[in-house]
């Protein structure tokens, strides 16, 4: 295997980031993040990668999420309500009624929303802020020596 010129860069960054001196990487680099697992039936397994840009990716993916707060849950609710009403008003020979019955239910529906995000936020702004995961660097040496 031939290294990426590019690949090998990061790598030296990456040693010289957490104290370590290089000189020479002995193969092709590969990648690691320490807490980065991946799970299939019940095995544990860390995923390698020969490429930064794609480990950075996979932190992005798994640590840089926002979970589904109270308000996303409840938007996706009140959406999927929405279109049944739509459903429902292009049945009806009268739709001009149905705006005058829902108003009331959308105010009710976004002042719920509005207060739960606004809990959200609070709780946010009390969190520390999570770093990613210290990243590795290690190689595949090359035993073929023919």
């Amino acid at each position: 295997l031939m290294p990426d010129v590019r690949q090998v860069e990061h790598a030296f960054k990456t040693y010289k980031e957490t104290g370590m001196a290089l000189k020479a990487l002995p193969g092709v680099p590969i990648f690691q993040a320490e807490g980065l697992t991946m799970r299939s039936g019940d095995k544990t397994m860390i995923p390698l990668f020969f490429g930064k840009d794609e480990l950075d990716y996979a932190l992005k993916q798994a640590f840089g999420k926002n979970p589904v707060t109270p308000a996303v849950a409840y938007k996706r609710k009140w959406f999927a309500r929405q279109k049944e009403r739509v459903k429902e008003v292009a049945k009806s020979p009268f739709p001009f009624l149905y705006h005058s019955i829902w108003k009331e239910d959308d105010d009710k529906a976004k002042a719920h929303i509005k207060e739960l995000e606004n809990k959200q936020t609070a709780l946010v702004q009390k969190q520390p802020k999570l770093a990613l995961p210290k990243v590795q660097v290690g190689s595949f040496e090359d035993d073929d020596k023919a």
